[in-house]
């Protein structure tokens, strides 16, 4: 029976409307169903993942169709947020950061379904072997960073160079620095260009990893030829590639010059080749990669090019 002191809070009491036990007896049927019908949330679990798949797909083709539109268009600053070339924001930035920073913390990134652990891979190995190699080599610049783990491998394996990591992104700088404290690891940001003003960077490596794919062929020039006139001796270079969703097919590299396509999503296909060659390097090594990511058809292509 009520008391007294149950009634002085009476309009604490809820009242659910009949939508709202509507609501809470569907919610409690999905639920027991899923807890008490054998492998009824697994099999949850997987549509769930083959419609965001889907979600994921379609996504990426809109994206594509809008890149192929702009791919045609003139920009005088690409690296700009607002030039619809790459990220389009510094969180944006910021979350794949954090992205990289995650897949190495689970470790194992050669079993994770991602290009990372190849990336990382092919890139300290041929940047170490260029320094084996050559001891006059003094510094290497990784133009779009991103997360510094490549850079920071390679500068506590060689004290005695200098490494720089380019950014436009202030919050790339702040996240690095919160990770990496090495006296011959610099992160910074600037335009690339002012760092390679003509004569300033002998001896050098230009780095680009899941860079220039997210920029317009005519900057991609410029930045080569810019490299080229700063002196730097190489371009070690590695970037994504497969079939195009503009033409359907996949890329084919060639020495001879050639129009760049739209990869998927913001992503470019350029010819490499050419355009080393027309800004005064020649490939001296290149390879076509496969990667674990979970589309069978993703590849990076790989270079090393040498100052002509």
């Amino acid at each position: 029976m009520p008391t007294p002191q149950d009634s002085a809070y009476n309009h604490l009491h809820y009242q659910p409307s009949a939508y709202g036990w509507i609501h809470h007896w569907i919610r409690q049927g999905i639920a027991r169903f899923m807890v008490h019908v054998p492998f009824a949330l697994q099999a949850l679990r997987l549509s769930a993942r083959a419609i965001k798949a889907v979600e994921n797909t379609t996504q990426a083709y809109q994206q594509t169709r809008e890149q192929v539109q702009r791919k045609r268009m003139g920009g005088a600053n690409p690296l700009a947020f607002d030039s619809g070339f790459g990220y389009e924001s510094e969180l944006r930035e910021l979350e794949v950061l954090a992205h990289y920073h995650e897949q190495l913390q689970r470790g194992y990134l050669d079993q994770q379904r991602t290009e990372s652990g190849v990336v990382y891979e092919w890139l300290i190995n041929s940047v170490s072997d260029l320094l084996e190699t050559f001891p006059e080599l003094t510094h290497a610049i990784n133009f779009g960073v991103s997360y510094a783990h490549i850079d920071a491998e390679l500068a506590k394996k060689f004290p005695s160079r200098r490494f720089i990591g380019l950014d436009r992104s202030s919050l790339t700088k702040w996240y690095n620095d919160k990770h990496f404290s090495l006296p011959n690891l610099s992160i910074q940001t600037a335009d690339i260009f002012d760092c390679l003003k003509p004569a300033s960077q002998p001896q050098s490596i230009l780095l680009h990893a899941r860079t220039l794919n997210l920029l317009p062929v005519d900057f991609n020039v410029r930045l080569y030829t810019a490299a080229q006139q700063a002196g730097c001796r190489y371009i070690v270079g590695i970037e994504q590639c497969g079939i195009s969703w503009e033409t359907q097919q996949p890329y084919s590299f060639s020495g001879a010059e050639k129009e760049s396509v739209v990869y998927r999503n913001h992503m470019f296909i350029h010819n490499y080749p050419s355009l080393l060659a027309a800004s005064g390097y020649r490939i001296i090594r290149s390879q076509l990669l496969a990667t674990r990511h979970p589309d069978p058809n993703y590849r990076l292509v790989a270079f090393v090019a040498e100052k002509a």
